[in-house]
């Protein structure tokens, strides 16, 4: 995308930017000047209104954009990038990947193909959809978004935050507002959300990092694996679960009712204003813990203990295979070197008959020789340091054929 721009104009007043088509990549850039500035091979701008320009470009454009000129994109064929503008930005359609960052007004989206990121915002949020992940960071207002196909990941929204489908994991940290969220296909991580928290459908686990503030709720419909919350110093609860969920509670001062239905666990003094979990269903088990035993990711909270056993046990089982690999290979390889050596032997005797009629009479036969004593075999050391440099990456598995051929038949 070259630098030699096709429209130059000056904006004195509140206009309107429409960009019907782009047909490659879209960079939207600030323009501290209140010069609009754009480039792009077979560009084309026409003013429809006083305040309205209208852009199609059928390659890659590139747009500066001065401070009173906002931005509206129906469709771009490739990347959408925008960085530092200061006025409002909206966006239809953009079929690949979508970066905004540094935006200083709203942001509104309705539909993104592929990966969405968007950083330093300062107004409100709201997405439509997005076909893979979506990444929102340091938002000063409040977020909405409809569907996610893959993961989500919010973090440090001064507002609320609204979510209806997530469908792989969902991380959302330090949310100083409300969190409200219909369905996460998989894994959910809270951390540090400060208002209320309600989420439907967890279709993994849900992960509590939560500083459980007195007078707020929290409600989770149904979570089909394990829900691990960490409770902090001095924090009062009150959680309500099914009774048959099975429960590991590793936190001074809990105090569990059961019932029939529901059971409810108390940790802490807690009183009518004491914050209050539900969980209508949890599909594995509960555990509590303190805040001192943390964890750090869905991976830790799904690691099991013998983690160090088990790839101690496939390193050992893929040494084996790459092994047995080398062995049958060199096999193969003594086996094709033994048949040629017959096919020539046999070659040579057939070459030499049709002159046996002229031969000289035969001499009498020379003592037989001894037997050559065969080669020793690999050892077990040896086939290990050609393994280990296999491994090392220091010859490769061809290169390792080769020597143990030639150590076969040393």
């Amino acid at each position: 995308m070259g630098d030699e721009f096709v429209w130059r104009e000056r904006i004195e007043g509140p206009l309107q930017l429409v960009i019907r088509y782009i047909g490659g990549d879209l960079v939207l850039e600030g323009n501290q000047a209140d010069e609009l500035l754009i480039s792009g091979e077979g560009a084309q701008i026409e003013r429809r209104a006083a305040d309205q320009l209208m852009l199609e470009c059928d390659s890659d454009c590139h747009v500066r954009v001065p401070r009173k000129l906002s931005v509206h994109v129906s469709d771009t064929a490739g990347d959408l990038r925008a960085t530092e503008l200061l006025s409002a930005l909206s966006v239809a359609h953009c079929q690949a990947d979508l970066t905004v960052r540094n935006l200083n007004a709203p942001l509104q989206v309705q539909f993104v193909a592929a990966d969405a990121r968007i950083a330093e915002v300062n107004g409100n949020v709201q997405i439509g959809t997005v076909g893979a992940d979506l990444t929102l960071r340091d938002i000063n207002g409040e977020v909405s978004v409809d569907q996610v196909g893959a993961d989500l990941e919010i973090k440090r929204v001064s507002g609320n935050c609204a979510v209806r489908f997530v469908g792989a994991d969902a991380s959302l940290k330090e949310i100083r507002g409300a969190l409200h969220l219909d369905r996460v296909g998989a894994d959910a991580v809270l951390t540090d959300v400060l208002g209320n928290c309600q989420i439907k459908h967890i279709g993994a686990d849900l992960i509590l990092d939560l500083p459980f503030i007195e007078g707020n709720s929290y409600y989770f419909g149904a979570v089909s694996a394990d829900v691990l919350a960490k409770v902090r110093g001095g924090s009062a609860l009150k959680l309500s679960v099914p009774h048959r969920t099975e429960k590991i509670l590793n936190v001074r001062g809990v105090r569990l009712e059961h019932a029939s239905e529901i059971d409810t666990i108390y940790v802490g003094e807690c009183s009518q204003s004491c914050p209050e979990v539900q969980i209508g269903a949890i599909g594995g088990e509960l555990q509590l813990i303190s805040h001192g035993k943390g964890f750090s990711s869905t991976f830790e909270f799904s690691m099991p203990e013998n983690l160090g056993e088990i790839i101690s046990s496939q390193i050992s089982q893929q040494l084996s295979r790459l092994e047995q690999t080398l062995s049958r290979q060199a096999e193969r390889i003594m086996q094709r070197t033994k048949e040629r050596a017959k096919g020539n032997a046999r070659s040579s005797r057939a070459w030499m008959r049709p002159e046996a009629d002229f031969a000289p009479p035969p001499r009498p036969p020379h003592p037989s020789r001894p037997p050559r004593p065969e080669s020793p075999a690999v050892t077990e050391a040896e086939r290990m340091a050609i393994l280990r440099m296999v491994e090392e990456h220091k010859i490769t598995i061809e290169e390792a054929e080769r020597l143990l051929a030639a150590l076969e038949g040393r």
